[in-house]
């Protein structure tokens, strides 16, 4: 999708520079476009050509631990099981460097579609110049974006393997020590890597209800401090919170069990969560 972004960004370029009216006309088209479907990747919204860009099909994995006596609540505990690609862009050595190269293009494709049409509307007569200091940003975009795309997948040992073992070991237990009122959903997602595509169809297939559930999404375990997240995004123009109420439970546990070293954390993250939040309009 990244990649659709950029090549959309850059062709309109070519034609702001080299097209009539009507192709400036088109350049802002695609400028803002690409700008707006780019903005809404990271916020795990599935563009219009979303089937065009498939590649293969993919499976979530659903367990189900009964409470030992009437359930008053539902925890879904989600680990994705696909993993990334060996990616060169991401992350950068600063998590500010990495927020502002995601943000640029956004910025630059509403700044550059508005731009283009008060130029073909007022016949401003923008030197080529900037034009080519644009299209030169989005071709280092896109050839990253390429580069990138063409990497082998890795085997993902913390994203997410670690969360897949670690809802097997909770499964484990619960098989001999069920939660009293608490049913328990393990949730193995696909295609979380590409747009949370999984978790996306399981809400739409099974419509679990919002009231008296909770949803846990264990991410990235390994990788650093534990830790639970206050706020998600890769971008200053696309973060999200998770609900209040789970930050307040992570919270209480943290204070209850010092010795976890369990602590919040402003995450550079996009993930399932995302889609969550989207369900419940907030």
């Amino acid at each position: 999708m990244t990649v659709a972004c950029f090549a959309a960004g850059l062709l309109g370029i070519g034609l702001a520079i080299f097209g009539e009216w009507w192709g400036k006309i088109l350049a802002s088209v695609l400028l803002l476009g690409g700008a707006y479907t780019f903005r809404q990747a990271l916020l795990v919204e599935a563009p219009f050509f979303e089937k065009l860009i498939a590649r293969w099909s993919s499976q979530n994995v659903i367990g189900k631990i009964p409470a030992a006596s009437q359930p008053r609540q539902t925890i879904y505990l989600v680990g994705h099981l696909d993993s990334q690609k060996q990616r060169f862009q991401f992350p950068p050595s600063s998590h500010w460097i990495m927020k502002a190269q995601t943000s640029l293009p956004i910025v630059a494709g509403y700044v550059g579609g508005a731009f283009l049409l008060v130029d073909t509307s007022f016949n401003l007569r923008t030197p080529p110049i900037w034009w080519w200091l644009l299209g030169t940003a989005y071709a280092y975009g896109f050839l990253g974006a390429l580069y990138d795309e063409i990497q082998p997948h890795v085997e993902g040992a913390n994203d997410n393997s670690t969360a897949v073992s670690i809802l097997l070991g909770i499964a484990e237990t619960l098989q001999t020590q069920p939660l009293q009122h608490s049913e328990v959903v393990l949730l193995f997602t696909g295609c979380e890597e590409v747009g949370c595509v999984g978790m996306a169809y399981y809400l739409q297939q099974h419509k679990p209800p919002t009231t008296n559930t909770c949803w846990i999404d264990i991410e990235m375990v390994g990788a650093g401090n534990l830790c639970y997240v206050t706020r998600h995004g890769i971008s200053y123009l696309s973060n999200y919170q998770p609900h209040p109420k789970m930050v307040a439970l992570a919270e209480k546990v943290a204070g209850q069990h010092p010795e976890l070293g369990f602590t919040a954390k402003d995450m550079v993250m996009v993930e399932e969560i995302a889609t969550l939040r989207k369900k419940d309009g907030s």
